[in-house]
């Protein structure tokens, strides 16, 4: 059991890296220069769900934990370059003080890939099964921009 729980976390974490380098591959004759964020949130699996963030009354507060997972997809989405990585976040926090609480701001332009699975010739991209590639449909674009905006105390209580 023991072996299981140690190789479990390397085996996901390679199985990420792999379907990371998978997507860049797929979408090798795909322009890339409108991902100006260089964040590609299908990179990861998004757990965080920030394509919905903020789009309902019901879904547009953030815990420490939410922002936490939000932080990190979007800096795995990013192959790693860009924002700061959880354990650096957690560096800069303050945890001597037990009267300040941290409030963590993240505030990213990030792309999606305009992909329609159920509708392909509403989107902009076609995914071709045989050879395993996105191409670009003309005159549309190939990605969307969307703004992940949260502010989360780094505390539950004071």
């Amino acid at each position: 059991m023991r072996k299981f729980l140690f190789c479990f976390p390397l085996f996901l974490s390679s199985f990420c890296v792999q379907a990371q380098n998978e997507l860049d591959e797929q979408l090798s004759q795909i322009d890339t220069s409108s991902i100006t964020s260089g964040i590609l949130y299908e990179r990861v699996s998004p757990f965080a769900n920030l394509y919905n963030f903020n789009q309902s009354k019901k879904f547009n507060t953030a815990s420490y934990s939410y922002l936490s997972q939000a932080l990190s997809e979007l800096y795995r989405a990013s192959n790693k370059k860009s924002l700061i990585s959880l354990e650096q976040l957690e560096q800069r926090l303050s945890h001597d003080e037990k009267d300040l609480v941290d409030l963590v701001i993240l505030n990213t332009p990030f792309q999606i890939l305009n992909y329609n699975e159920a509708s392909p010739e509403k989107g902009g991209l076609l995914f071709n099964e045989a050879t395993k590639t996105y191409t670009a449909i003309s005159n549309k674009p190939s990605f969307y921009t969307l703004q992940a905006t949260l502010v989360a105390p780094t505390k539950k209580a004071i």
